[in-house]
C-alpha cells in the first residue's frame, strides 16, 4: 500500500509545470532524490526543503565546483537523481509552494494566495486588522495533502513536519509537529522545545534538524517534511549570491550531512526515499513600489496586500476595473496582470485574491 502513495509523492514533487509567468521573477527549484537499492523496500520518505534555494546555488561550476560547497547534497546528486527543471506555483510564496510540495495544488485548491492574506469582510480600522495569517488559523488551507490521504487509507501511517518557519510548521497538518511557535503535543512530550524567539519568525536551520533527529529516532514517521528555513531571510537582508548566503547554504547543507549520518548509524538509508527540494528561488530586490499611492493618484481607491514580487489589489469600487486595469498595464514595472478570468489561467481564484492580481518584473 506505501508503494502506492511513493509513486504519487514522487509524481507530486517532480511533475513538470511551465508556466511562463513563472520565469520573469527567475524562481526555480532544484530536487535531488537519494539512491534506494532495487532490491530494498522503501520504508520511509525524507523531503527536505532548503527554503529559497535556487538551483543556481548547487549547479555553479565557478562558485559550487564539484559541489565544494555543498557536498552532502552534492552527494545525492551523484548518487541519485537531479531534476532541475522545476518551478514553482503562483504566488512563489514559502506557505503556497510548501502547501504545493505536500498536496500537488495550487493556489486555487489551496484556498490562499500569500503568507498572509487580506479579508475583505472585517470591517476593522485597526493596523492590519482586516489580514489574516493562515499558520494562526490553519483552517484556511483547503488543500488535501499526502499526510491526510494515506492516513485516511492507513491510520496506522504516522506523519511529521518540522519546520523553522511557522507558515510550514503549523498550517500543514501533521500527526507530529514542530514549529518555532507552534509545537504539537505529542512531540512536546518526546522532548521537543518551542522556539524560545518566536518573533524573529524563522528559527535556525540546527535547530530545526536538532528537533527532525529526535522525532525521526522516537517515532520513525513513514513520511517527513523537514523545512530549513534560514537561506531564505539572510537573502532577504544581504541578497542573492551574496557571502553571506553561500555561508548559509553550507550550514544548510552540513545540516542535511546530519541526517544523512543518522540515516546511515541507524541502517535506515537503504529504505528511505530522500527529497531534497526548494520551495521557491530569489532575485533581488532594487526598489520598492507604493501601487496603492498609484492608483489614489488617478482616483481609484484601493487597498494593495504586496507579498513580495506579487500583490493583490482589492478596489474600493469595482466599477473603476477597467480604469486600474489599465493604468496598472502601463507601468513599466510591471510585467505580469491578472483579474476576471484571468486569474484562472495560474490557478489563483480564491476568497482573498482582490479585483487584480499583479506581478513585478525582475529585479
Amino acid at each position: 500500500m506505501f508503494k502506492k502513495y511513493l509513486f504519487l509523492i514522487i509524481y507530486v514533487l517532480v511533475k513538470k509545470q511551465y508556466l511562463s509567468f513563472l520565469l520573469v521573477i527567475s524562481f526555480c527549484l532544484s530536487i535531488f532524490i537519494s539512491p534506494v537499492q532495487a532490491q530494498s523496500t522503501v520504508e520511509r520518505v525524507i523531503i527536505i526543503s532548503v527554503d529559497s534555494m535556487n538551483n543556481d546555488f548547487i549547479f555553479n561550476e565557478n562558485e559550487n565546483p564539484d559541489f565544494r560547497i555543498t557536498p552532502n547534497i552534492g552527494s545525492l546528486v551523484k548518487g541519485g537523481a537531479a531534476f532541475t527543471m522545476a518551478e514553482a506555483v503562483m504566488p512563489t510564496k514559502t506557505q503556497v509552494n510548501h502547501v504545493t510540495i505536500v498536496s500537488g495544488s495550487y493556489a486555487d485548491n489551496i484556498g490562499i494566495v500569500g503568507n498572509y492574506v487580506f479579508d475583505p469582510t472585517k470591517k476593522s480600522t485597526a493596523y492590519m486588522g482586516n489580514i489574516d495569517f493562515p499558520w494562526k488559523n490553519p483552517s484556511l488551507i483547503k488543500a488535501d495533502t499526502i499526510f491526510k490521504a494515506m492516513e485516511r487509507e492507513n491510520p496506522e501511517y504516522t506523519s511529521l513536519v518540522v519546520a523553522g518557519k511557522n507558515y510550514v510548521g503549523r498550517p500543514i497538518w501533521a500527526d507530529y509537529q514542530s514549529g518555532p511557535a507552534y509545537t504539537s503535543d505529542n512531540a512536546e512530550k518526546l522532548g521537543v522545545k518551542k522556539f524560545p524567539e518566536i518573533m524573529l519568525w524563522d528559527s535556525p536551520d540546527e535547530w530545526v534538524m536538532d528537533n527532525a533527529l529526535l522525532l525521526l529516532d522516537e517515532v520513525d514517521p513513514d513520511i517527513t517534511l523537514i523545512n530549513l528555513p534560514f537561506l531564505d531571510p539572510v537573502q532577504h537582508s544581504f541578497g542573492h549570491g551574496s557571502m553571506e548566503s553561500w555561508a548559509t547554504l553550507a550550514w544548510a547543507d552540513y545540516q542535511i550531512g546530519r541526517l544523512l549520518q543518522y540515516l546511515i548509524e541507524s541502517a535506515k538509508l537503504e529504505s528511505t526515499l530522500l527529497v531534497v527540494t526548494a520551495d521557491h528561488g530569489q532575485t533581488n530586490t532594487w526598489e520598492r513600489v507604493n501601487l496603492e499611492k498609484i492608483l489614489r493618484s488617478q482616483g481609484l481607491g484601493s487597498h494593495v496586500i504586496s507579498d513580495g514580487a506579487f500583490a493583490s489589489v482589492f478596489l474600493t469600487n469595482r466599477a473603476d476595473l477597467d480604469e486600474a486595469v489599465s493604468l496598472l498595464s502601463g507601468l513599466e514595472y510591471i510585467d505580469g496582470i491578472w483579474y476576471g478570468d484571468g486569474f484562472d489561467e495560474i490557478n489563483i481564484r480564491t476568497p482573498y485574491t482582490g479585483d487584480i492580481a499583479v506581478s513585478m518584473a525582475p529585479p
